[in-house]
């Protein structure tokens, strides 16, 4: 009997698409968010096409009403029965982790033809007009299943165990055994003490976000949202003109866009507190229903920094030290990382002044990460200063990988670079962009691992003596591969098509995933790609990250390497990791190097002879990206004497002495964990697997029993 099939989502109505210029023949974050757009949100009014925005943010009025019904997430009472229950909650840091009841520790991409990109927000609307609103996305764990614990390093004879950096979304539709140490939206907004949010994002419903506040604090807490829809026109622009009136505490901040083809693609959090202290949230979600229920997308969250002292000057604040040149901060440091943090948000203009200003007072110094951004600019590679401020886009990555040593090369191993990511731009039909990528992330520091005391410093000291076991990061302009090693393996994570017709939303998880498949031009870019690609959904994979149903929206970019153990079997270990909103694409990194051009768009003269290799040349980038990378002397704080090494770690953020060779037990060392959200071993595609490209029509009926008719 033939299955009755419908599509999995309902076409647009001919006055909802949008009218299409130029700038929306973009790219891959076009292809990366496909799944919500400005129509996610609905249950609006569509406002009128022309209507204006608000010159100024509405005043605050505390007793209007935000319109936002409670979603009774873990409250037990009723929307308005008690006033002010959070002053009856514990006051905390951030919300704990969920974990096992019992844990064991042992002894756009600019293309060839830019018309055929398509926009982001066509690909969208098809597929979110009928969208069901927000959701709550919280898991109540069954009694005694999960318990809370810390989130602090644990050490068990000599050994200290330290949780991952980063943790993974709740999946709303997985049991809470999948659900271990995951995060939800309101664990991280929803604590009344935040005063102030800044919400840097691509797509909002704020109907979703507002929901996920204390409703104590809903209509105080100031909502800042940095957006970059920029065309009147744009339904997401409208949708925000709208809330910005229902949402008397909201302002919405158009950020800088000057590139036709960019987009505002950052996903940040910063968060004021009425403790005196602040915390940065980076992460890969959009800020809609679907990205926080059934799609995989992880989150690093920074420390609670508090207030430096009254006294502390402005050089030493970090206020002026990419400016000054008087105070070098080491790479992977909280001080540079305030460094790099305070030139992205400058990067915005006037508009985030205010941010930029408050920020300054905080100290960063707890923090053990690098900051690795895009903004939308052209990056003379001449005029670079890694010593003091990192650069944007890959050049800033290979600065900072750079300055990374192997931890894997006191042992016979074979290393691999993977980059998992739920988008992969029009790039060009050689290979040649992937090819210098692949470069990049293969980059790495020569020589011994610095212990983590030359890393660490406090916001009242001069870090002079701490670049001493640094490689001069200005000497770096070519990217080293750790002397004569083995370049690593290269694969790319990307989920194919039964990946997503079996995914726990269907075929609805593949508007949010793009790879065109369809011209001659990206049929030969399939081709060389496809030796590399690996499948998402691996579930017989004995290290199982249980994602393999949620389809991923997570980026990261992982290089591991592989040694073998004393009984036979083999041990992974991490050299780095990063997780960050940039995908596969020009536009997120920036396009191979060209001459520097005049301002009658020629290249400039007289520096012919020294045009070999990168000097006078530029990169440029199109759109706004951000995204932290961490290895495993860094999170060894207080241990320099311990030998550091970091794990994947599989449905849990602690890594465990089980994790480790059966040699190295015993042993004094600090072991990090890095919270998987795929499976490992990788899969390769079989011979007759295609990668999922949203723009193909699939016939085969989804988990739900819908079909693709493509956008």
């Amino acid at each position: 009997m033939q299955r009755n099939r419908r599509a999995a989502f309902l076409p647009p109505k001919e006055e909802d698409l949008e009218s299409t210029t130029d700038e929306d023949s973009t790219t891959d974050e076009d292809e990366d968010d496909g799944g919500g757009g400005g129509g996610q949100v609905g249950g609006h009014a569509r406002p009128a096409r022309h209507q204006q925005r608000p010159a100024k943010r509405l005043k605050r009025d505390d007793d209007a009403s935000t319109g936002v019904a409670d979603d009774g997430s873990d409250r037990s009472g009723k929307c308005g029965s008690t006033p002010l229950r959070s002053l009856e909650k514990r006051v905390s840091p951030p919300a704990t982790r969920e974990t096992r009841a019992s844990v064991t520790f042992g002894s756009d991409v600019e293309t060839e033809d830019e018309d055929e990109v398509e926009s982001e927000k066509e690909k969208e609307d098809g597929l979110v007009q009928h969208v069901a609103g927000p959701r709550n996305v919280r898991v109540t764990p069954t009694e005694g299943q999960l318990e809370e614990t810390s989130s602090t390093a644990i050490t068990q004879k000599g050994t200290t165990f330290v949780p991952s950096p980063i943790q993974l979304t709740r999946i709303r539709d997985l049991p809470p055994a999948a659900n271990i140490d995951t995060v939800a939206l309101r664990d991280i907004v929803g604590d009344p003490l935040i005063v102030e949010m800044w919400q840097f994002n691509y797509m909002f419903d704020m109907d979703f976000l507002m929901s996920s506040l204390d409703e104590d604090v809903r209509r105080s807490m100031r909502v800042k949202v940095i957006h970059g829809s920029w065309r009147r026109e744009d339904v997401q622009r409208q949708m925000l003109e709208e809330w910005a009136k229902q949402y008397p505490n909201l302002e919405v901040i158009q950020a800088y866009m000057p590139e036709a083809f960019g987009t505002h693609h950052s996903k940040m959090m910063i968060l004021i507190r009425a403790d005196d202290s602040a915390q940065v949230v980076i992460h890969t979600a959009n800020m809609i229903a679907k990205d926080w229920t059934n799609m995989t997308n992880a989150v690093w969250r920074s420390p609670l920094l508090p207030l430096l002292p009254e006294n502390t000057s402005e050089s030493t604040a970090g206020n002026n030290a990419n400016e000054s040149g008087n105070i070098k901060y080491p790479i992977g440091t909280g001080q540079r990382f305030k460094v790099d943090l305070l030139r992205y948000l400058s990067a915005y203009g006037k508009r985030l002044a205010a941010l930029t200003k408050q920020l300054v007072r905080y100290d960063f110094s707890a923090i053990r990460a690098a900051l690795v951004a895009s903004v939308p600019r052209r990056v003379k590679l001449d005029d670079r200063n890694p010593d003091e401020q990192t650069s944007w886009g890959w050049v800033g990555l290979r600065e900072v990988l750079s300055q990374i040593p192997l931890t894997s090369t006191t042992r016979p191993s074979k290393g691999m670079t993977v980059a998992q990511v739920s988008s992969i731009a029009t790039l060009d039909q050689a290979g040649a962009w992937l090819e210098h990528f692949r470069s990049i992330l293969e980059s790495s520091k020569e020589g011994p691992s610095p212990t983590f005391s030359s890393l660490s410093t406090t916001s009242s000291t001069k870090p002079a003596n701490a670049l001493s076991s640094f490689q001069k990061a200005s000497n770096l302009l070519r990217p080293s591969s750790g002397g004569k090693a083995t370049p690593p393996d290269f694969r790319i994570i990307f989920p194919s098509v039964t990946d997503v017709r079996t995914a726990l939303d269907g075929y609805r998880a593949g508007g949010s995933i793009h790879f065109k498949t369809q011209s001659a031009a990206q049929r030969k870019q399939l081709a060389y790609m496809r030796p590399d690609f690996c499948r998402w959904n691996t579930s017989k994979n004995p290290m199982t990250a249980l994602r393999s149903s949620a389809a991923p929206h997570v980026k990261t970019y992982v290089r591991y390497a592989t040694t073998a153990r004393g009984d036979g079997t083999e041990q992974t270990t991490i050299d780095w990791a990063m997780l960050t909103s940039a995908n596969l694409s020009t536009q997120a990194w920036g396009a191979l190097p060209a001459a520097v051009k005049t301002g009658d768009g020629e290249a400039k003269k007289g520096r012919k002879d020294k045009q070999d290799g990168e000097n006078g040349k530029e990169v440029r980038i199109c759109s706004w990206e951000i995204g932290v990378v961490v290895w495993p002397a860094l999170l060894a704080e207080g241990e320099e004497r311990k030998e550091a090494v970091m794990l994947p770690v599989f449905g849990r953020d602690m890594p465990e002495v089980d994790n480790l060779r059966s040699d190295d037990v015993g042993g004094e060392k600090v072991v990090v964990g890095w919270r998987m959200p795929y499976d490992l071993p990788l899969t390769p595609y079989a011979e007759n697997e295609e990668p999922w490209s949203a723009t193909a029509r699939y016939d085969e009926p989804d988990v739900k029993g819908c079909v693709w008719p493509g956008f």
